[in-house]
């Protein structure tokens, strides 16, 4: 027996996509990826991006096809902006009916790059490739989208 959709509550994180592709880069520098075709502290961002975007690599990947359905239609209830989660964290485990519990982070990327030393150039590029990851970090993401169907652009 399959468990209906309707009893699930769906949600999803996006966040900046020029934070997004820059914490890739940064996380890729970790020791733990030394001797790796995808170790980044031996290229400077721009090449990072270049090469990346070059090989068609899977975590470059628009965030927003990660919350489309097997029909290519959006399937949330709710989605998060990555820098308003800690805000709205209380809310959702109120959703969620869960006991309210801090929010650790426990996958932080090392700092390296930063989004003021990212060429202009560049960075419009990246909100190129991204569009509709930008319009849904700005126009899409709230509290209040998660009340009725959450209809997001293609």
């Amino acid at each position: 027996d399959l468990i209906k959709r309707e009893r699930f509550f769906v949600f999803g994180v996006i966040r900046d996509p020029l934070d997004y592709v820059l914490s890739i880069y940064n996380s890729h520098q970790k020791a733990d990826f030394l001797n790796q075709e995808s170790y980044t502290g031996n290229k400077s961002f721009a090449e990072f991006y270049q090469e990346w975007k070059g090989r068609n690599s899977w975590q470059l990947t628009p965030q927003y096809k990660r919350f489309l359905n097997t029909k290519g239609e959006y399937a949330l209830d709710y989605l998060f902006n990555l820098d308003d989660v800690p805000e709205q964290w209380l809310q959702i485990c109120k959703v969620l009916d869960l006991p309210e519990k801090e929010l650790r982070n426990l996958n932080v990327s090392p700092m390296g790059a930063s989004r003021a030393m990212v060429d202009a150039g560049l960075a419009a590029e990246i909100y190129s490739d991204y569009a509709t990851d930008d319009l849904l970090a700005k126009e899409f993401t709230g509290f209040a989208a998660c009340r009725g169907k959450l209809t997001l652009p293609e």
